[in-house]
């Protein structure tokens, strides 16, 4: 099944966030078409496709056909224009959502410092793509995570020592040199939870 959203989808999607802005698209490609190790049918949904316009044309110029896609696919975006989507196979099914004034589904941000300490890399990654679909304020984020680093460095944790030394100079650079221009806060903060230390035993 591949799905294409034009806004925001009314309910939670359940599947592994792929950001083709930060993974990059022959990646993301390679993921959805090669079959899982153990024969299990995942889901995918990929997002970050808007955010350059040499990126979302290479998207609709080399999408894969649908028979080569095994994984099921979802794809969100703002808007899909005209010929965008004459380019698109027919057997890809497109919903277009409108915006709903409903509460938020209930989201406990500080689930991610408990990911984060756990130090489960995929887990800290996949809460933190969760927290910045509810709030996608970086600082604020960032701040979350360097109060539960500071808390780990006072109470103990399975890190040791040095490991919670080199990530306090992580987060710390993580957000200086992100207001000094190239790599943003985002991607920093989701690249320093991809190359989480191996806990000690």
């Amino acid at each position: 099944m591949i799905n294409f959203y034009i806004g925001k989808p009314n309910n939670p999607i359940n599947a592994e966030s792929l950001d083709a802005a930060f993974i990059g698209l022959p990646i993301i490609f390679e993921m959805i078409q090669s079959p899982d190790l153990f024969g299990e049918k995942k889901t995918y949904r990929i997002v970050g496709v808007e955010s350059d316009d040499v990126l979302r044309q290479e998207f609709f110029k080399t999408f894969p056909e649908v028979d080569r896609v095994v994984h099921d696919v979802i794809v969100v975006f703002d808007k899909i224009l005209a010929p965008e989507k004459k380019k698109l196979d027919p057997r890809i099914t497109i919903t277009e959502t409108k915006p709903v004034k409903a509460p938020t589904e209930a989201f406990n941000p500080f689930s991610l410092g408990n990911a984060f300490a756990s130090g489960d890399k995929k887990k800290a990654w996949m809460v933190f793509q969760e927290l910045i679909a509810h709030d996608d304020e970086m600082e604020k984020t960032h701040g979350l995570v360097w109060w539960k680093l500071k808390d780990m460095i006072q109470k103990g944790s399975g890190f040791s020592k040095l490991q919670l030394e080199v990530m306090a100079r992580n987060l710390v650079a993580t957000y200086h040199e992100s207001r000094l221009g190239g790599l943003g806060m985002k991607e920093r903060l989701e690249l320093f939870f991809l190359t989480l230390p191996e806990i000690k035993k």
